[in-house]
């Protein structure tokens, strides 16, 4: 506890385009938040970022969570941007984030390649099952749109996707 958590995970904001029926932020939980349009000020940000680097390392990681992360594209370089500056001499500064993949188009790809960014997309299966749960705001299904993305990561950056690119899975009922 004295060198402080080994990552800092920022939620960027609360919104989200999508709906998804077993989201903890859906409003089906008790004393949890629900999806709302609230975002981190960068201001609160850079007050994480010169905790977080308060604490001497060799290894930082930074997350960024929401909602949907790649709603605020901007301000998660600007994060990344003032990371780099607050990183020690020597120190290593790794990045992650989780997104639903709506998203995925080509500058979002070359921003996440660009930066290293571990990536982190939630697919729960082929589109029958994916969309069982994984509904857009509308109600739409959504698994379309996110393999699109996720295949033009496989066109655009072989060694990207292959290095840095994961998948988060829910098992709902009725799968087992």
């Amino acid at each position: 506890q004295q060198q402080g958590p080994t990552r800092l995970v920022m939620t960027i904001t609360e919104a989200c385009n999508f709906r998804c029926r077993y989201c903890v932020f859906s409003g089906a939980y008790p004393h949890a938040r629900q999806h709302g349009n609230h975002t981190i000020p960068f201001s609160t940000a850079l007050k994480a970022l010169d905790w977080y680097f308060g604490f001497p390392r060799s290894d930082y990681r930074i997350g960024f969570y929401g909602g949907e992360p790649l709603l605020e594209r901007g301000l998660v370089a600007g994060i990344i941007r003032e990371a780099r500056k607050r990183l020690p001499p020597g120190a290593h500064l790794g990045f992650s984030l989780t997104t639903n993949g709506w998203f995925l188009n080509d500058a979002a790809i070359r921003f996440l390649a660009k930066n290293e960014i571990d990536l982190f997309i939630s697919l729960d299966g082929p589109a029958q099952v994916h969309d069982r749960y994984r509904r857009t705001l509308r109600g739409r299904p959504s698994f379309a749109r996110v393999w699109s993305g996720i295949r033009r990561i496989q066109q655009l950056d072989r060694v990207y996707f292959d290095r840095q690119v994961s998948f988060c899975m829910m098992l709902a009922p009725p799968n087992r």
